[in-house]
């Protein structure tokens, strides 16, 4: 798991570094939709480079997952061992044969607590990643 996030966040990051967010129009349409807009409006009012801002980081966090959740299937070992969640209060992902029961979350460093303090977190570990802000 550690391992295909920091694969699949280095393509992410490095792809988002270069301005390139077709993997976020790819994986999230809608989110992508939203943030262009956000930013295009923001030409004419500035206050809403905040609101683009954190939407675009969610995208980037949703983006994230999908992709391990892609590689994760296509893993010859990884597939074996977790089942895709996500979703609105549960876990991103849970663990299978030796690991089942187990969750798994993927969130940034600066979100690893928050996670932790959700009422699944005491059966859960943070996989976190290192995005590019």
């Amino acid at each position: 798991m550690v391992r295909i996030v920091r694969e699949q966040n280095a393509r992410l990051r490095k792809a988002v570094e270069s301005g390139d967010l077709s993997l976020i129009q790819l994986y999230r349409p809608g989110l992508h939709k939203r943030v262009t807009e956000l930013l295009q409006a923001a030409t004419t009012n500035p206050w809403l480079v905040f609101t683009a801002y954190n939407l675009f980081r969610l995208a980037y966090g949703k983006t994230l997952e999908l992709m391990v959740n892609d590689a994760i299937q296509i893993d010859p070992v990884a597939s074996q061992g977790f089942e895709h969640l996500g979703g609105a209060n549960q876990a991103d992902w849970v663990g299978l044969g030796s690991l089942a029961g187990v969750l798994y979350d993927l969130t940034t460093e600066a979100g690893a607590e928050s996670h932790m303090e959700r009422f699944y977190g005491e059966r859960m570990r943070i996989v976190t990643y290192d995005p590019p802000w």
